[in-house]
Formats: structure tokens, C-alpha cells, sequence
């Protein structure tokens, strides 16, 4: 009873419990036992300074105390409520952010990935698979082949002994793989390629184990797109893995610029 009287109520005067106190010694100590920590004294020192002086004035009016409002049992509860809500409400919040945090990482994460796949795939192996199965597994991954043809190669003709990039590394789509296959015959013919479109005229010139060199554009009376000149002519004996040059058209000149001016073509 008397702690709950001392949390809820000031602490009285001592000299009005007993009247020889002197004055300035309640004051002191009034001061001292005030509930509100701001209220008392700020050190020793100053208590020390101010009981000296009762000690000399005891009746003296110098102690200021200040008077503190004690909050009554209903305020008491309400600020206690107050203090579990906000304890709830902190709790809350901080589950909230570890949510959002939480979610924040997955995304990052997510996008990551999607970068990784973006930035590239995965090449299989392809030593072993005739030229034509090679192939198809490069462009079913949205990426070119180019095709080397070695004669002097340990694989028999037209299997792939030799893969770049090598299995497992990554390329983006659209990339080109290198593949480097074996061939039995050391010589052949150039293939006539002229007036075909440039994809059926570089796959003639690869199945006939050679390799598509230069492409150039140059303006002519042909339907774009097509091959108008080649080198070497067909017929022409060509070792195997040897490059063939090609020029296509690029439509009708719209101006006076010799035919002969040609612009490399992207394969």
C-alpha cells in the first residue's frame, strides 16, 4: 500500500510531519525526492551547496521546487495502453519490412536470373554429330554456325571433331558457333551457286565441304538478295575447306555510282 501511495503521490513535506525541521532542510529535501528525474537536483554538488546553506539559513525561502503533476491510475492504464500499442505497432512495421525487404531480394534475384538467361546459353556438346545433327542443335538455340572443314582431321568425313566455344561455355543468342568436321577427300569443285538466293547458295558451297568467305553487295539489274558473282568461277577445282567468295544484288542503282562499289554483307 505504501509503495503504490509512493508511485501514485508526491512525497510530502517532512516539516509538516514534524515542525522542527527546519524549512530549507524539506526544501532540500522535497527537492531531492521529486518523481520527475528533471526535477531534482543535477548533481551533488548542487544538493551539497544547498544543504550547506540550510545549514546556516535554515528558515531561509532559497529551494526552488518545482511542482510535478502525478498522473492519477487512470492516466497510468491509458499510458500503459499507449505503450503496448506502440510495441504492436513497432512489431508490425518491423514484419512489414522484413516482408518488403524479403520480397525486394526475391525480385533481385528473379531478375538475375533473367539476366543470365538473357545474357547467354548454355552450348551442348556437338564433337561426334555428323555436320547436318550439329546444325540443327546450333540454330534450335537461335545461333549461327560456321562450318570449317579439315582435311587432315582424325574424324571421318563429315563429323565434327571440334567445337568453339566448347561445351558448357555460354553464348548469346544469335552468336556463332564453330564447328571444325572431318572430310576424306582432299580436292574438289567449286559448286555454280550464281542467280540463287544467299542462303541456298551457302548451304550448297558448305555441303560441298568448303567454306563461305566474303559476302559483298553490289547494285545490279537481279532481284535483291541473289548472288550475281562468285570466286572461284564455278567448276573451278578447289581444295577442300577453301573459301568462296560471293557478291549479291542490292536492287537497281537509284543514281549514277559505278556498279562496282560493293558493301560487305552481314552473314
Amino acid at each position: 500500500m505504501l509503495q503504490k501511495k509512493h508511485v501514485n503521490e508526491q512525497v510530502p513535506a517532512v516539516c509538516s510531519v514534524d515542525d522542527k525541521i527546519p524549512k530549507a532542510i524539506s526544501q532540500c529535501i522535497q527537492k531531492a525526492t521529486r518523481k520527475d528525474a528533471k526535477l531534482r537536483y543535477r548533481s551533488c554538488q548542487a544538493m551539497k551547496k544547498d544543504l550547506l546553506r540550510a545549514k546556516k539559513e535554515p528558515n531561509a525561502d532559497f529551494v526552488h521546487v518545482k511542482q510535478e503533476r502525478i498522473a492519477s491510475q487512470d492516466e497510468n492504464l491509458l499510458i500503459k495502453h499507449v505503450k503496448i500499442a506502440k510495441r504492436r505497432i513497432y512489431l508490425i512495421a518491423s514484419v512489414v519490412l522484413l516482408v518488403i525487404v524479403a520480397v525486394f531480394m526475391l525480385s533481385i534475384l528473379k531478375q538475375g536470373d533473367e539476366i543470365s538467361k538473357h545474357e547467354g546459353k548454355s552450348i551442348p556438346s556437338l564433337v561426334g554429330l555428323s555436320q547436318e545433327e550439329a546444325i540443327k542443335k546450333i540454330e534450335e538455340l537461335g545461333m549461327v554456325e560456321e562450318v570449317i572443314v579439315d582435311a587432315d582431321s582424325p574424324r571421318e568425313d563429315g563429323i565434327v571433331f571440334k567445337q568453339m566455344p566448347a561445351a558448357g561455355e555460354t553464348l548469346v543468342e544469335g552468336g556463332e558457333v564453330e564447328i571444325y568436321v572431318g572430310v576424306a577427300e582432299t580436292e574438289s569443285t567449286t559448286p555454280d551457286v550464281l542467280y540463287l538466293e544467299l542462303s541456298k547458295a551457302q548451304d550448297i558451297i558448305r555441303s560441298n565441304n568448303l567454306m563461305v568467305g566474303d559476302v559483298l553487295q553490289e547494285q545490279s539489274d537481279e532481284p535483291s538478295g541473289y548472288v550475281i558473282r562468285q570466286e572461284p568461277s564455278p567448276g573451278e577445282d578447289i581444295a577442300v575447306g577453301e573459301q568462296v567468295n560471293l557478291w549479291v544484288s542490292g536492287g537497281m542503282a537509284e543514281s549514277t555510282s559505278s556498279s562496282s562499289d560493293a558493301v560487305e554483307v552481314e552473314q
